[in-house]
């Protein structure tokens, strides 16, 4: 090869050579310009939308919540706020707002409020346990508990501090935190065939009835409804006692279609009319397949 071809043959070796490492660094190029991938933030769970939250409206609290120095969960806790307390934000930050709190300032997570003041406590004004509490011996939850009251139990309260209320239950006279507390009477409403067969306990003995006699009406409702409320048969029976139709059992209520006491004292009557007693009842039912 002579000197000329020599020269050709180099520069078109490093054309060639260029073209394809530009060739090879494009994929990169365009890896390092594509957007980077977007990281979702999950919503707090039952957060108040920011936008529904203003300063100086009235919030309270679902829960128990920390008070913390800024508007981050990684910032120190100063305090906690209960249950059920009323607070006014000062100032919003996305879903935080700024609150007080017994001489406290700090950054409340709107995830753990609610709308509107907290539902008020009035001497002489009926409410009930939300939950089990402790009945103190004076407004303070380092009071000495004397008692623990049920869940679902009815309270009058006779005096109202702050968030505490007095109030007496089975003999015993003390406070207890609102937070525990809603208001109106408890519901009693029997839910369940346990509950029913309580119930009818109870309207046995007022009958004058033995306990033999609860037994043989247990044994008689389970064969005819398993003490069911909204239990019904083709033929037109409802009902617990199976009321043959079941709007007999108007006479006890206009309930009669969904309320177990209205059932129980309509069939108990039933059966004395007609039986004395449920051992009869049930006697006639063993050997007839009805009563």
């Amino acid at each position: 090869m002579n000197r000329r071809a020599l020269v050709m043959t180099l520069a078109l070796a490093l054309t060639l050579g260029a073209s394809s490492a530009a060739t090879a660094a494009a994929p990169a190029a365009a890896a390092s310009t594509a957007p980077a991938p977007t990281v979702l933030t999950a919503p707090a769970i039952n957060a108040v939308a920011p936008a529904a939250v203003k300063a100086g409206t009235k919030m309270h609290t679902a829960s128990p919540v920390n008070l913390r120095t800024s508007n981050t969960t990684k910032a120190k806790a100063v305090s906690v706020i209960p249950r059920n307390i009323t607070l006014t934000p000062k100032s919003v930050k996305g879903s935080w707002v700024k609150v007080t709190h017994k001489s406290k300032t700090g950054w409340v997570h709107t995830s753990n409020l609610k709308k509107g003041a907290a539902p008020s406590a009035k001497a002489g004004v009926k409410m009930h346990t939300a939950s089990p509490v402790n009945l103190r011996t004076s407004n303070t939850t380092k009071a000495k508990a004397v008692s623990v009251i049920p869940r679902n139990i009815t309270l009058t309260p006779k005096s109202v501090k702050g968030s505490w209320v007095k109030v007496t239950h089975k003999s015993k006279t003390g406070w207890v935190h609102t937070s525990n507390l809603k208001k109106g009477a408890a519901s009693n409403k029997i839910a369940t065939p346990a509950q029913a067969k309580a119930y009818a306990k109870t309207a046995v003995a007022k009958r004058g009835w033995s306990t033999k006699q609860y037994t043989c009406l247990v044994t008689l409702w389970n064969r005819e409804s398993g003490w069911r409320v909204k239990a019904a048969n083709p033929s037109g029976a409802y009902g617990i006692p199976q009321a043959l139709p079941g709007s007999k059992m108007k006479s006890k209520g206009s309930d009669w279609r969904t309320s177990a006491e209205t059932q129980i004292s309509w069939g108990i009557g039933y059966i004395k009319s007609r039986y004395s007693t449920p051992c009869a009842a049930l006697s006639h039912s063993d050997r007839r397949g009805w009563y």
